[in-house]
Order: structure tokens, then C-alpha cells, then sequence
């Protein structure tokens, strides 16, 4: 029909159904810097700033009414305009390093012996944990039954409480890395990092350098810097191999890289 009107406009979607005992989100996860601000912030990039909003508000008002943590998996349901709840999951790869890592954290923050994971976190244990960056680069996967194509309200709001949940207890973190007290002592899990060869980092010599910033400052000068230019006039400075030229499809007359096998 031709008046209809696109079936995915947020912000014309019903009121949802208002919810007696949910679990309602402070809003402040995303700012701690733990895997609870890790997750809730994945999930926020994908989503648009009507969508991160209108979540933000289904978080604060309680529509969440369920959250479960296992390993890789955040399961739920969020009520929304419907009368069945929806079904809302967040899913990840959890690396075995970041799984190590989470356990190196526990013997470096806590008093030893440390058998038991806690169920409260220190300023120490928080402290380090941030260190490590747990889960940040790890495959993320979001999903709802809901009929919005994308990351929906309903799961920005799920993310909200579940990063909440994270971030109140260290066994939280733990049961969705699949770790458990066993993990603590296992002498074949090993706690201390292997040593690693540090990366090649190029430098570029001074007259690069400067002539990199007198471009910039130039662009920089401008009402609104154009971001493809700003790339464009780095490289032709500092050429960049290749393979990054092509990535960020750079015309530096580059001979192409051709894909892995």
C-alpha cells in the first residue's frame, strides 16, 4: 500500500506493558570499565541512537524480567507491547586465554591461597580485571524473536541489566566463562602468562612526522574535516603497507593484496 508506513520505525511502536516486580538497570554499567561496561557497549554499537535510547528507558523502567548466565550465553525475556514476553540472548566465543586471564586475575588481586571464587569484588580484584580487557575482542552475537530487523530496544535493554549482573559479582563473571572453584587449582591451568615477543612498531622519521603535522593542523582548521581526506592525506605521508591501504580503501596506487586461503 502506499501510505503504508515502514513496519521497523522505532519510535512509532506501542507503549510496551508496564511489568509488576522487574529487574530494573541504575544505567551505570557502561561506565565501570568491567565485562559488564564491555558487553553493554558492544551491543550499544550496533544499535541506533533512537534504539540505544528507547532501550535505556525499557532498562531503567524494570521491563527486563529475566536473566540467566551461563557459559557464553546471557538468555532473558524483556516484556514489550506484546503480551508474550520476548526472548532476548546474547551469546560469545569465550576465548581460553580470557578464560586464564580471569584466573590470573583472582591469584594476583587476592590473598592467597585463593580456592573458592568470591562472590563480592575488591578494589584490587576490579582493578586488575580491567587490565585485561576480558571478552573484548571475543565474537559477539546478539538475537530476539521480536520483529525489528537489527539490534531492537529490547535488547539494548537486556544488555543493560545483564552488564549490570556482570559487574555485581566476580562468580557472575565466572559462570559465563565457564570457569568454576575447580579451575582455581587445577595445577595444569596455568596461571602466569606466557611471555610474548614484543611487536615490530615502525617509526617514521621527524621530517615525516612534521610534515604529517602541518596536513593535519591545515584540515583541522577547516568547519568540518572531512575523515576520508584526513586518511588519505596520513598515508600519502606515512604509506602504510598494502594491506591497510586496501582496507581502508586508500588510492595509493598500491599493488592489491590478494585474500587468504
Amino acid at each position: 500500500m502506499a501510505n503504508e508506513r515502514p513496519w521497523n520505525l522505532w519510535d512509532e511502536s506501542p507503549p510496551p506493558r508496564r511489568v509488576e516486580g522487574g529487574i530494573v538497570a541504575r544505567g551505570q554499567a557502561d561506565r565501570t570499565g568491567g565485562l559488564g561496561s564491555t558487553v553493554v557497549r558492544r551491543v550499544l554499537e550496533r544499535s541506533s541512537p533512537g534504539i540505544s535510547t528507547r532501550g535505556r528507558a525499557y532498562a531503567q523502567a524494570g521491563q527486563t524480567l529475566s536473566v540467566d548466565i551461563g557459559h557464553g550465553r546471557i538468555a532473558g525475556e524483556v516484556q514489550g507491547s506484546e503480551a508474550m514476553p520476548y526472548q532476548v540472548e546474547i551469546t560469545c566465543t569465550v576465548p581460553e586465554e580470557d578464560r586464564r586471564r580471569f584466573v590470573r586475575a583472582l591469584h594476583h588481586a587476592l590473598p592467597e591461597p585463593v580456592t573458592t571464587i568470591p562472590a563480592a569484588y575488591t578494589r584490587e580484584l576490579r582493578a586488575e580485571l580491567a587490565e585485561y580487557r576480558i571478552l573484548m575482542d571475543a565474537p559477539l552475537t546478539v538475537r530476539c524473536n521480536c520483529a525489528y530487523r537489527g539490534v531492537c530496544k529490547h535488547l539494548v535493554a537486556f544488555a543493560y541489566v545483564a552488564s549490570e549482573a556482570l559487574e555485581a559479582s566476580p562468580a557472575t563473571v565466572a559462570a559465563m566463562l565457564g570457569l568454576t572453584d575447580a579451575d582455581l587449582a587445577d595445577p595444569d591451568f596455568d596461571v602466569e602468562p606466557a611471555e610474548a615477543l614484543a611487536p615490530e612498531v615502525a617509526v617514521f622519521d621527524r621530517r615525516r612526522q612534521a610534515q604529517l603535522a602541518r596536513a593535519l593542523s591545515a584540515i583541522e582548521r577547516r568547519d568540518a574535516p572531512d575523515r576520508d581526506e584526513t586518511l588519505q592525506r596520513a598515508a600519502e605521508i606515512l604509506t602504510p603497507p598494502p594491506a591497510v591501504a586496501n582496507a581502508l580503501d586508500l588510492d595509493l596506487y598500491l599493488d592489491p593484496v590478494a585474500p587468504a586461503d
